[in-house]
């Protein structure tokens, strides 16, 4: 018996037959695929959920286990001053995001402010005031750059008013400082001014500078809270860290003092008349 051949047009009827079926499956799979993609990303963000959460606790503890080691310090009387870095080891951890040249001359200005901005002329010249003890003279010509230079960006005048405060806080007028600095978080995180790496890392020096503010004030605990949102800030993370440890054991001192006034004061004995 000999082959047959089918005729050309069944060939191709057989083959736009798979072609339908291919097709047919598809369409049927794809909403299994959605359902698929979806049960994903609602995992992925109960996952970032809890790492969220459990990042919240870590700090948590972390601020204990500063409170145990403050609170120790205390009791034994040895209470010794906070350890900072040398400028030179600080300003080297600065990031291409707030140091965008390499060619300004970085210094921490009173442990305040990190000279880091090649960009902003207004600051450069206020920084050169500040540094060399002047500074009322810088505050004037960051003030007047606010007010009167129509070419300063977003990110400009917001970096202006942060060291506008900076300077404040240097010549210790902490509670203006502060109000300012309320204004400045407050507006980026209302309107959202500038949502990139940058606007958050001027934040971070806001919060530095207000908790450095809270401190002087002697609102010690407060002043942990504001610093640990400055730790992520880059050039700013040991500095931080380092008046955190501050703050704890200055309210843990307080708080020994107090405790111990109190059972002083209940040990006294009582005039019997």
């Amino acid at each position: 018996m000999g082959f047959i051949k089918l005729p050309r047009w069944k060939t191709y009827r057989r083959r736009s037959r798979k072609t339908v079926r291919f097709e047919s499956t598809e369409e049927t799979n794809f909403p299994f695929r959605v359902q698929q993609l979806t049960s994903r990303i609602f995992t992925l963000e109960e996952d970032l959920q809890k790492s969220n959460h459990t990042t919240e606790l870590l700090r948590a503890q972390l601020a204990e286990y500063d409170m145990l080691l403050a609170h120790a310090q205390c009791r034994v009387g040895e209470t010794p001053p906070p350890t900072f870095q040398t400028d030179e080891q600080s300003v080297n951890q600065a990031s291409p995001a707030v140091s965008p040249s390499n060619k300004t001359s970085k210094v921490w200005i009173d442990d305040i402010w990190l000279c880091n901005d090649a960009e902003n002329i207004p600051i450069q010249e206020a920084e050169a005031y500040w540094k060399n003890g002047s500074p009322q003279s810088a505050l004037e010509i960051v003030s007047q750059a606010i007010d009167a230079n129509p070419f300063l960006s977003a990110t400009e005048d917001i970096r202006c008013r942060i060291f506008a405060a900076a300077v404040l806080h240097s010549m210790g007028r902490f509670e203006v400082s502060n109000r300012r600095l309320g204004v400045i978080i407050e507006s980026v995180s209302r309107y959202s001014l500038l949502n990139d790496l940058r606007s958050r890392d001027l934040v971070g020096i806001a919060y530095y500078v207000f908790g450095r503010n809270l401190i002087e004030m002697g609102e010690f605990a407060e002043a942990y809270y504001s610093l640990s949102r400055a730790l992520g800030t880059p050039g700013y993370h040991n500095k931080t860290r380092d008046y955190q440890k501050a703050a704890v054991v200055e309210f843990t001192r307080q708080k020994v003092m107090a405790e111990t006034a109190s059972v002083s004061s209940s040990l006294q004995p009582t005039h019997v008349q």
